[in-house]
Protein backbone atom coordinates (compact mmCIF):
# COMPACT_ATOMS: atom_id res chain seq x y z
CA UNK A 1 0.00 0.00 0.00
CA UNK A 2 2.73 2.10 0.47
CA UNK A 3 4.64 1.41 -1.94
CA UNK A 4 1.25 2.00 -4.29
CA UNK A 5 1.08 5.97 -2.74
CA UNK A 6 4.86 6.42 -3.56
CA UNK A 7 4.00 5.32 -7.01
CA UNK A 8 1.29 7.45 -7.63
CA UNK A 9 2.79 10.67 -5.64
CA UNK A 10 5.51 10.23 -8.16
CA UNK A 11 3.62 9.67 -11.22
CA UNK A 12 1.74 13.19 -9.62
CA UNK A 13 5.12 15.22 -9.71
CA UNK A 14 6.35 13.74 -13.14
CA UNK A 15 3.16 14.74 -14.77
CA UNK A 16 3.20 18.62 -13.05
CA UNK A 17 6.89 18.62 -13.82
CA UNK A 18 6.08 17.76 -17.74
CA UNK A 19 3.23 20.41 -17.82
CA UNK A 20 5.24 23.41 -16.56
CA UNK A 21 8.13 22.59 -18.89
CA UNK A 22 5.26 21.87 -21.87
CA UNK A 23 4.99 24.41 -24.14
CA UNK A 24 1.73 26.32 -24.76
CA UNK A 25 1.28 25.49 -28.85
CA UNK A 26 -1.81 26.61 -29.78
CA UNK A 27 -4.01 29.43 -28.51
CA UNK A 28 -6.42 29.78 -30.99
CA UNK A 29 -9.66 28.61 -32.11
CA UNK A 30 -10.16 26.69 -34.90
CA UNK A 31 -11.41 29.53 -36.49
CA UNK A 32 -7.68 31.39 -36.00
CA UNK A 33 -9.20 33.92 -33.41
CA UNK A 34 -6.97 34.02 -30.51
CA UNK A 35 -8.58 33.02 -27.25
CA UNK A 36 -9.24 34.93 -24.30
CA UNK A 37 -7.82 32.97 -21.25
CA UNK A 38 -9.45 35.32 -18.56
CA UNK A 39 -12.94 34.05 -19.44
CA UNK A 40 -14.13 31.02 -18.54
CA UNK A 41 -15.36 30.22 -22.46
CA UNK A 42 -12.10 27.72 -23.03
CA UNK A 43 -9.96 24.60 -21.86
CA UNK A 44 -6.74 23.53 -21.60
CA UNK A 45 -5.74 19.61 -23.39
CA UNK A 46 -1.99 18.77 -22.30
CA UNK A 47 -1.31 15.95 -24.98
CA UNK A 48 1.84 14.90 -25.99
CA UNK A 49 4.08 17.06 -23.82
CA UNK A 50 2.02 20.27 -25.35
CA UNK A 51 -0.56 21.90 -24.18
CA UNK A 52 -3.25 23.11 -26.04
CA UNK A 53 -6.09 25.83 -25.89
CA UNK A 54 -9.93 24.84 -26.99
CA UNK A 55 -12.79 27.09 -27.22
CA UNK A 56 -15.48 25.12 -25.73
CA UNK A 57 -17.64 25.49 -29.00
CA UNK A 58 -14.55 24.22 -30.83
CA UNK A 59 -14.04 21.07 -28.36
CA UNK A 60 -18.18 20.15 -28.63
CA UNK A 61 -18.23 20.60 -32.33
CA UNK A 62 -15.15 17.92 -32.38
CA UNK A 63 -16.79 15.65 -30.25
CA UNK A 64 -20.01 15.47 -31.53
CA UNK A 65 -18.71 15.70 -34.98
CA UNK A 66 -16.90 12.58 -34.31
CA UNK A 67 -19.01 10.41 -32.54
CA UNK A 68 -22.01 10.72 -34.80
CA UNK A 69 -19.99 9.97 -37.64
CA UNK A 70 -21.98 7.61 -40.38
CA UNK A 71 -21.00 7.27 -43.68
CA UNK A 72 -24.30 6.32 -45.72
CA UNK A 73 -26.38 6.63 -42.97
CA UNK A 74 -25.03 3.41 -40.85
CA UNK A 75 -23.46 4.52 -37.56
CA UNK A 76 -19.76 4.48 -37.62
CA UNK A 77 -18.10 6.38 -34.37
CA UNK A 78 -14.80 7.41 -34.70
CA UNK A 79 -12.66 8.14 -31.59
CA UNK A 80 -12.18 12.24 -30.41
CA UNK A 81 -8.92 13.41 -31.82
CA UNK A 82 -7.14 16.40 -31.58
CA UNK A 83 -7.04 18.22 -34.82
CA UNK A 84 -3.88 19.39 -34.23
CA UNK A 85 -1.75 16.72 -33.67
CA UNK A 86 -4.21 14.26 -35.05
CA UNK A 87 -3.78 12.06 -31.35
CA UNK A 88 -6.77 10.40 -29.92
CA UNK A 89 -7.93 12.12 -26.81
CA UNK A 90 -6.81 9.33 -23.85
CA UNK A 91 -9.58 8.23 -21.35
CA UNK A 92 -8.40 10.45 -18.50
CA UNK A 93 -8.90 13.90 -21.48
CA UNK A 94 -12.39 13.06 -22.08
CA UNK A 95 -12.87 12.73 -18.66
CA UNK A 96 -11.66 15.85 -18.02
CA UNK A 97 -13.45 17.40 -21.10
CA UNK A 98 -16.60 16.46 -20.09
CA UNK A 99 -16.45 17.53 -16.29
CA UNK A 100 -14.92 20.73 -17.33
CA UNK A 101 -18.47 21.24 -20.12
CA UNK A 102 -20.33 19.76 -17.03
CA UNK A 103 -19.64 22.52 -14.63
CA UNK A 104 -18.95 25.90 -17.17
CA UNK A 105 -22.54 27.21 -18.89
CA UNK A 106 -22.82 24.63 -21.89
CA UNK A 107 -25.29 22.40 -22.14
CA UNK A 108 -23.29 18.94 -22.06
CA UNK A 109 -24.04 17.09 -25.98
CA UNK A 110 -26.49 13.88 -26.00
CA UNK A 111 -23.66 12.34 -27.69
CA UNK A 112 -21.35 12.88 -25.04
CA UNK A 113 -23.38 12.38 -21.96
CA UNK A 114 -23.34 8.67 -23.70
CA UNK A 115 -20.33 8.11 -24.27
CA UNK A 116 -19.60 8.92 -20.74
CA UNK A 117 -22.02 6.86 -19.51
CA UNK A 118 -20.22 4.01 -21.59
CA UNK A 119 -16.58 4.75 -19.71
CA UNK A 120 -15.71 6.37 -23.42
CA UNK A 121 -15.61 3.01 -24.41
CA UNK A 122 -16.75 3.28 -28.19
CA UNK A 123 -17.49 -0.04 -28.83
CA UNK A 124 -19.96 -0.20 -26.24
CA UNK A 125 -20.97 3.40 -27.01
CA UNK A 126 -22.48 2.05 -30.38
CA UNK A 127 -24.35 -0.76 -29.47
CA UNK A 128 -26.21 1.27 -27.09
CA UNK A 129 -26.87 4.42 -29.57
CA UNK A 130 -26.72 3.08 -33.14
CA UNK A 131 -30.21 4.81 -33.71
CA UNK A 132 -29.33 8.29 -31.34
CA UNK A 133 -26.33 8.58 -33.82
CA UNK A 134 -27.67 8.23 -37.00
CA UNK A 135 -30.21 10.77 -35.61
CA UNK A 136 -27.49 13.44 -34.83
CA UNK A 137 -25.76 12.87 -38.41
CA UNK A 138 -29.42 13.27 -39.52
CA UNK A 139 -29.64 16.55 -38.07
CA UNK A 140 -26.04 17.71 -38.64
CA UNK A 141 -26.37 16.86 -42.43
CA UNK A 142 -29.68 18.73 -43.15
CA UNK A 143 -28.38 21.75 -40.76
CA UNK A 144 -24.98 21.86 -42.88
CA UNK A 145 -26.48 20.56 -46.22
CA UNK A 146 -27.60 23.17 -49.58
CA UNK A 147 -30.89 23.24 -50.53
CA UNK A 148 -30.04 21.91 -53.96
CA UNK A 149 -28.33 18.76 -52.40
CA UNK A 150 -31.42 18.27 -49.93
CA UNK A 151 -33.79 18.71 -52.84
CA UNK A 152 -31.98 15.99 -54.72
CA UNK A 153 -31.99 13.68 -51.75
CA UNK A 154 -35.89 14.11 -51.01
CA UNK A 155 -36.34 13.74 -55.11
CA UNK A 156 -34.76 10.44 -54.76
CA UNK A 157 -36.27 9.10 -51.45
CA UNK A 158 -39.38 9.98 -53.13
CA UNK A 159 -38.64 8.29 -55.97
CA UNK A 160 -37.16 4.93 -54.37
CA UNK A 161 -39.84 4.84 -51.70
CA UNK A 162 -43.34 6.40 -52.73
CA UNK A 163 -42.62 6.31 -56.91
CA UNK A 164 -46.25 6.71 -57.19
CA UNK A 165 -46.23 10.51 -55.70
CA UNK A 166 -46.57 12.80 -58.15
CA UNK A 167 -44.11 16.00 -57.42
CA UNK A 168 -44.71 19.42 -59.00
CA UNK A 169 -41.61 20.35 -60.81
CA UNK A 170 -41.33 23.71 -58.99
CA UNK A 171 -41.25 22.00 -55.55
CA UNK A 172 -39.83 23.00 -53.56
CA UNK A 173 -39.76 26.97 -54.20
CA UNK A 174 -36.12 28.09 -55.32
CA UNK A 175 -35.76 31.34 -53.13
CA UNK A 176 -36.89 29.76 -49.89
CA UNK A 177 -33.50 30.14 -48.40
CA UNK A 178 -34.81 31.61 -45.53
CA UNK A 179 -37.45 29.05 -44.91
CA UNK A 180 -35.12 26.53 -45.37
CA UNK A 181 -36.21 23.16 -44.15
CA UNK A 182 -35.77 23.27 -40.80
CA UNK A 183 -38.79 25.24 -40.10
CA UNK A 184 -40.46 22.65 -38.81
CA UNK A 185 -37.20 21.43 -36.86
CA UNK A 186 -36.49 24.87 -35.08
CA UNK A 187 -34.00 22.94 -32.47
CA UNK A 188 -31.80 21.86 -35.31
CA UNK A 189 -31.24 25.35 -36.15
CA UNK A 190 -29.64 25.78 -32.70
CA UNK A 191 -27.39 22.82 -32.68
CA UNK A 192 -23.36 23.22 -33.53
CA UNK A 193 -22.46 21.94 -37.09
Amino acid sequence: MKAQFIYHKLSRFVYLYKYKKSKLTVTTDLYLNTIDTTKKNYIEVFQNNSRYLFSLLDIIKIINTQLSYSPYFYPEPLMCKNPYNNMIFTKSILYNIYLYIKKSDYKIPVLLQKFFECDFNLDIFETKNEQLIIDEYIKRYIHSANNDELVIRIRNMIKIYAPKLDIHEDFPIKDRKSTRLNSSHTDISRMPS
